[in-house]
């Protein structure tokens, strides 16, 4: 059985440029610590939507008592930080709780 790269040139064409870019030690130290800062800004990013998650919690129980589980899972699952300001803005001018819970679709 023939492999895809049998086939095609262009795939061959870039295994064997991915091959000589491993084999450069230089170039695989780049790539790791590319990769390192990649990750790192992905769990800084984590971090800052979950602080900002749980000032909305603190801020809708401050204002309306209790917040449901089901509102704070929502809440915790939002990654987008935008959305978690627009949300942060909404908590002062919605009238209840209920009003807040439904700008979360």
């Amino acid at each position: 059985m023939a492999s895809i790269t049998d086939n095609d040139p262009a795939i061959q064409q870039a295994f064997e440029q991915l091959d000589r870019f491993y084999a450069d030690p230089e170039l695989r130290e780049l790539d790791r610590q590319r990769r390192l800062a990649i990750f790192d800004q992905m769990a800084a990013n984590a971090a800052k939507a979950e602080g900002k998650a749980g000032t909305i919690v603190r801020q809708l129980t401050k204002r309306f008592g209790a917040v449901p589980s089901s509102v704070e899972e929502k809440l915790y699952s939002i990654s987008d930080i935008d959305k978690l300001d627009r949300l942060a803005d909404s908590v002062i001018d919605c009238q209840s709780l209920q009003d807040f819970e439904n700008g979360l679709v």
